[in-house]
């Protein structure tokens, strides 16, 4: 059987990618991934919307109720600046923001009905992007140790956060040798009757993720240390 193979195109650096710009220390074998593209485009756009605002240490408001409201909804234009302001966060959180990613979350569960505490919300998230517009994700992978690849997970929850359905909200982060590489913050599928409940429904999203990510590894003929360690935080859900 003939073997073909494909063309590579080979660039000499790695300086931007999907619109990320990826600035590389290599004295200290250090990266930054940041998306400032994405950023410049929400000035232009939302400059003079959130120029009076006040400066956020947060990005969203915490425990804010339900956004959605099909009584009281902004007028069309707004809901269409809204619309693009969302889907513009969407893009940041995929890439290089995942600290705004919870706040992105709720404001995407009023794209139908955005009420004007949605749009209010939406603007201080813009704020909040544009004031930490230097903030980036940190690359700086630490050291193979007897040649084995170390994944570490973090997952929580909150307990019936979601206003409307009562439905609690699972978030993880996971590392792959010290780098954040899979992170998510989302509406779980059923409603939990405790707070141990939500927070071991948080733990088998992220361990599901780490299963995923260590088929990949294990696939491409890596080594990886085991077992792999999911932190979380309730003493219930870890007996």
């Amino acid at each position: 059987m003939k073997n073909e193979g494909f063309d590579l195109t080979l660039d000499g650096s790695l300086d931007d990618y999907l619109s990320c710009e990826i600035s590389i220390d290599r004295k200290k074998n250090i990266a930054w991934i940041h998306q400032p593209h994405s950023i410049t485009k929400l000035v232009k756009k939302f400059g003079e919307h959130t120029k009076n605002l006040q400066v956020y240490k947060t990005p969203g408001i915490p425990g804010l109720g339900t956004l959605r409201n099909p009584k009281s909804v902004v007028d069309s234009e707004k809901q269409k600046i809204n619309r693009s302001g969302v889907d513009m966060l969407l893009y940041l959180v995929k890439y290089s923001r995942p600290d705004i990613a919870n706040a992105v979350r709720k404001l995407s569960k009023a794209l139908d009905s955005p009420s004007p505490a949605a749009y209010r919300e939406m603007l201080r998230v813009i704020k909040f992007v544009i004031d930490t517009k230097n903030l980036a994700i940190k690359v700086a992978p630490t050291y193979l140790v007897n040649d084995e690849w170390t994944v570490v997970a973090f997952s929580d929850s909150d307990f019936g956060g979601d206003k409307e359905t009562r439905i609690s909200v699972a978030g993880f982060i996971i590392y792959l040798m010290g780098v954040p590489i899979s992170w998510k913050s989302k509406g779980q599928k059923t409603v939990a009757l405790s707070s141990s409940e939500a927070e071991y429904i948080a733990l088998s999203e992220a361990a599901r993720e780490v299963k995923f990510i260590y088929n990949v590894l294990i696939s491409l003929i890596f080594s990886v240390k085991l077992p792999i360690i999911v932190n979380m935080d309730n003493l219930g859900a870890i007996l």
